[in-house]
């Protein structure tokens, strides 16, 4: 009897873990900071998008991400996922200037970043949109 109700509680047990950690596996990641930076045609926002992918288990990370997305449209996927994303880079150990986007026109984006920060991610054109990268 006893060995049954050791079973059936650690059976409970492996079930709950199991679901916590699939949870965590699959959550979106926080935007802990956005700045939209709207063109001049109003047509077209850069989003820049501090992150938390919220991961935990030690694969947590801290995330700097760059979009481009229709003026009225939110950020709604990220990373290699993402359609709208163009640029992105883990900053978790990073202490270097921040990650900042200047719109040079309505088709043209200058990205600037840290020379320590290592993109994921890196596009150089988005549809009709030429973005250009400055290390600073």
């Amino acid at each position: 009897m006893k060995s049954t109700s050791f079973l059936k509680c650690t059976t409970r047990v492996i079930v709950a873990s199991i679901a916590i950690l699939l949870a965590a596996c699959s959550a979106e990641p926080i935007a802990l900071a956005s700045k939209r930076i709207n063109s001049p045609d109003a047509k077209r926002s850069a989003v820049i998008e501090e992150l938390d992918n919220v991961l935990g288990f030690g694969l947590g990370a801290l995330i700097y991400e760059v979009h481009v997305v229709q003026a009225a449209d939110d950020v709604r996927t990220h990373g290699d996922a993402s359609r709208s994303a163009i640029f992105y880079a883990n900053i978790t150990d990073y202490n270097g200037p921040p990650t900042t986007v200047k719109r040079m026109s309505s088709n043209q984006l200058q990205v600037t970043y840290g020379k320590a920060l290592t993109p994921g991610k890196k596009e150089s054109q988005l549809g009709e949109i030429t973005i250009e990268y400055v290390l600073q």
